[in-house]
């Protein structure tokens, strides 16, 4: 479910109308809220404001388990536009202490699943990384594929976890095509917890393991799977894990996330179906 905190402007398509915070609040308490989109003024500060719905969700997210939904703010307000922000930003603060905390569980836990399937793999540690360069910087193994993870999402809001080998140059156009998702961009760190469980710099096709409702379609690059072992986070950037290009296909699989194997190096338009 969208939801829209307005008192003027029109509703978007999609997406259901409130007028008072206390309206968006009890809908978010049903759990199912993917997204709102907040005004500051409502015509009557004495009833509230969308700045109290950031409240509410700043409190909700640091004392519970509550995942918050992707939060935008289409205020006109400066200043109420501010501090919105910055509440968001601390929602978001809290939410990453959270994640990191529970990730050395979630660790053991993906590769407790890996051996439970009889997929032998190797980790090592090293310094946090977020970029290719910094990987190169800290590499333990050259050998096999190692990749970099694109996390995409169009304007209909479907999304994408593209796996390319680390050195392999694209255009997000043209890679929009060739997936068959139109125009992409990049899904935001909100998101990108939400739905696969990791923090940017993190991501990996591993983490397919925490989107249970496989709203995450899974792209491969044909060049990642050329070259044994392939070199992953374990769903944490101060890890790397090698895994058989064979054995990932499997574990993908096991997840309910059957990948499409994608020949970047083909033309376009001799793409499979």
């Amino acid at each position: 479910m969208k939801v829209y905190l307005d008192d003027e402007r029109p509703t978007p398509a999609g997406w259901v109308r409130a007028y008072w915070p206390q309206e968006v609040i009890a809908l978010l308490q049903t759990g199912q809220v993917t997204d709102i989109s907040l005004d500051h003024d409502l015509g009557d500060d004495a009833r509230g404001t969308g700045y109290d719905v950031i409240r509410w969700l700043e409190e909700a997210v640091a004392t519970s388990l509550l995942l918050p939904p992707n939060i935008t703010v289409h205020s006109a307000n400066p200043a109420g536009r501010k501090r919105m922000v910055a509440g968001i930003e601390s929602i978001g603060r809290f939410v990453s202490a959270r994640t990191a905390a529970a990730v050395p569980e979630a660790v053991a836990a993906l590769l407790a699943r890996l051996d439970a399937l009889g997929i032998a793999t190797t980790t090592v540690t090293h310094p946090a990384v977020y970029t290719v360069e910094q990987a190169k910087a800290h590499r333990v193994r050259h050998d096999g594929t190692h990749v970099k993870n694109l996390f995409l999402r169009n304007k209909k809001g479907a999304m994408w976890l593209v796996v390319l080998a680390e050195e392999r140059v694209v255009d997000l156009k043209d890679l929009g095509r060739r997936i068959d998702a139109g125009n992409v961009s990049f899904g935001s760190p909100e998101r990108l917890r939400r739905y696969l469980g990791v923090e940017p710099g993190a991501v990996t096709p591993l983490a397919a393991v925490n989107d249970r409702d496989a709203a995450v379609q899974v792209v491969l690059d044909a060049r990642v799977l050329q070259r044994d072992p392939v070199h992953c986070h374990p769903l944490i950037n101060t890890m790397t894990t090698a895994i058989g290009a064979a054995d990932l296909l499997r574990f993908l699989q096991d997840c309910g996330h059957p990948p499409r194997i994608l020949d970047l190096d083909a033309p376009a338009a001799s793409q499979p179906d």
